[in-house]
């Protein structure tokens, strides 16, 4: 069973998503991204393969069709929507592309148990193979080191101080990382 997480009464697959949501808010307040939607679109790469095969029964024969494999299905998990020349400013410090709809993304942790990773990377090809479709992969951790961290991930939470958690010490916050770029 995999286990949700809520953030403002929505259900995400992991924390990771979560966190991704926290940044995404923050790009959004900032002009970085026009909007996003949440497991947008549901892809099929494979069809349903049919196998036939005869029956003979005791009176007749009988032509029965069967599913030998079960069609392959991918969903990203975000589409964001960007604001153009203010995207630019954090596609040049990221790996992040633009398609001609918009930025897809798949959210990854940094632990990989379940080889998701590998999973992610064919499923990636195909997508590209077949729709034309690049679908990003982020890693939170990573991007927040590579752009700004949202606030309501950096801190430790149940704390009577504020104290910022040890994998974003070195991160920037957003006024930080605009300063940097000097967006106009």
């Amino acid at each position: 069973m995999v286990k949700k997480h809520e953030y403002k009464g929505v259900q995400y697959d992991s924390s990771e998503e979560v966190e991704f949501v926290m940044w995404l808010e923050e790009a959004q307040d900032n002009g970085f991204v026009g909007s996003w939607m949440y497991h947008p679109n549901k892809y099929e790469i494979t069809p349903k393969q049919m196998a036939t095969r005869l029956v003979e029964l005791k009176t007749k024969t009988k032509t029965v069709e069967k599913t030998l494999l079960r069609p392959h299905t991918y969903e990203p998990d975000f589409l964001i929507f960007v604001n153009g020349k203010r995207w630019l400013h954090i596609a040049k410090h990221t790996k992040l592309l633009k398609t001609s709809v918009g930025c897809f993304v798949d959210v990854k942790g940094t632990f990989d148990r379940n080889k998701s990773n590998t999973i992610f990377s064919i499923n990636q090809k195909l997508m590209y193979d077949k729709y034309h479709i690049y679908v990003n992969k982020v890693v939170p951790a990573k991007l927040f080191k590579q752009t700004f961290v949202p606030k309501g991930c950096a801190y430790m939470k149940n704390r009577k101080v504020l104290t910022m958690r040890k994998p974003y010490k070195d991160c920037v916050f957003i006024e930080e990382f605009i300063k940097q770029g000097e967006l106009k």
